[in-house]
């Protein structure tokens, strides 16, 4: 088992049906359709987050740890984008959850080059479903499956109980949830360097009502 954190309010019932990001406000109606799904499984993906506040001890049997370091990092961000995703599938199919490390790869490398707000563990875990590395008691960590960036860019699943759609819902789900993160940090800290630099990037390809600057998407 991993160690345990305290129990908290869930971050999904303090959503509301928008959010704002630089600025505009995003309406839930106007993003892909993700139904609702029960607080265990979203899409097939048991969120072991939820699993543990309610058993008060999280199970690492087939736990998968992405391979953070840096040199291990194969492909450019689209291809990291893809291997995160893909850790899912093969945690899934491994009957196992995902851990992610804070340092490095999908961190450092990939996700927080596009969103904010995500040095909070519990949130990223409760949003997520995944566990971070750091939470588990080191006496377990050794048992923990390591995947390599490249297996998981190139993993294909062919669990036939999933399909394509599912997959994609829970891809939208993901993005989603780190889009609320990044609204928050926005929200709390509205002059720091993260927040001015994205909206400055977004108000340059971006008019106040989200429709594309054509001038500037020229260069």
């Amino acid at each position: 088992t991993a160690s345990s954190s305290s129990s908290s309010s869930s971050y999904h019932a303090q959503d509301a049906d928008h959010f704002t990001l630089c600025g505009r406000t995003l309406h839930q109606s106007n993003m892909p359709h993700v139904p609702s799904n029960s607080d265990d499984v979203q899409f097939g993906i048991t969120n072991y987050w939820q699993q543990q506040q309610q058993s008060k001890s999280r199970s690492l049997s087939n736990a998968v740890v992405l391979d953070h370091r840096p040199e291990k990092i194969h492909g450019r961000i689209g291809n990291q984008i893809r291997g995160f995703f893909h850790a899912f599938d093969y945690a899934r199919d491994r009957g196992g959850p995902l851990v992610i490390r804070d340092v490095g790869f999908p961190m450092d490398s990939t996700l927080r080059k596009l969103y904010l707000g995500l040095d909070d563990w519990k949130e990223l875990e409760e949003r997520l479903g995944v566990l971070m590395y750091d939470g588990i008691d080191e006496v377990h960590r050794s048992k923990i499956y390591v995947l390599g960036t490249r297996w998981a860019r190139d993993y294909v699943s062919t669990n036939k109980q999933y399909t394509q759609y599912d997959m994609i819902q829970h891809r939208h789900y993901i993005i989603q949830q780190l889009y609320r993160m990044t609204s928050k940090e926005m929200e709390l800290h509205p002059d720091s360097k993260g927040v001015r630099d994205m909206c400055a990037s977004y108000h340059y390809f971006f008019d106040k009502d989200g429709n594309s600057n054509s001038n500037n998407n020229e260069d």
